[in-house]
């Protein structure tokens, strides 16, 4: 019997000092050609598959924009974490207009960012744009929406009701095994 192996090239290249995300970001420049999209995703998360297709299928800049409510009750992550993650506010055509990170409030209904991005190469000069957080970081989500702002990139905001798996800490290995045993 014939056995078909998918291969996947896969590249990395280290960030020196972890400066956040959009330092990250910067790091893989020279791995994307001029009019390349390429996908951004925290490595210490595991994605929807159904989501990420639907990601790649935007062809345009674009993020994944997961529901609060479905997040928390479909993810390994707590409602109190969820509560401090970037919120997203979409306009009527579906485009992502603003990016709060770090949000003081928030709406159960809203719709939140676990940075999972569909970038053109417009990204890297809003990333060398940006100053860094309070925090001391210069983050993505910073650079997404001066992307937005000042360069006039158009992200589409692909909604979803799926869940993520937190994978930051040894702690999470107990609840994605749980996870994973289900599947």
């Amino acid at each position: 019997e014939f056995c078909s192996v998918n291969v996947i090239d896969v590249s990395f290249e280290t960030q020196i000092e972890a400066k956040g995300t959009a330092d990250a970001v910067l790091a893989a420049e020279n791995f994307v050609n001029a009019n390349d999209l390429f996908l951004v995703v925290n490595s210490d998360n595991l994605y929807p598959v159904e989501s990420l297709r639907k990601l790649r299928e935007t062809a345009r800049p674009a993020m994944l924009a997961f529901e609060r409510e479905a997040l928390i009750a479909k993810s390994n992550i707590g409602a109190e974490k969820v509560a401090k993650f970037a919120t997203v506010e979409i306009d009527a055509d579906g485009l992502l207009r603003t990016v709060i990170e770090k949000p003081e409030s928030v709406e159960a209904d809203s719709f939140v960012s676990m940075n999972a991005w569909l970038l053109s190469t417009a990204i890297f000069e809003a990333c060398r744009s940006i100053g860094p957080s309070k925090r001391g970081e210069y983050e993505i989500t910073t650079a997404v929406q001066h992307a937005i702002d000042m360069l006039g990139v158009e992200f589409a905001a692909v909604k979803t009701d799926e869940g993520v798996l937190d994978l930051s800490s040894r702690s999470d290995i107990e609840s994605v095994s749980r996870f994973l045993e289900r599947k």
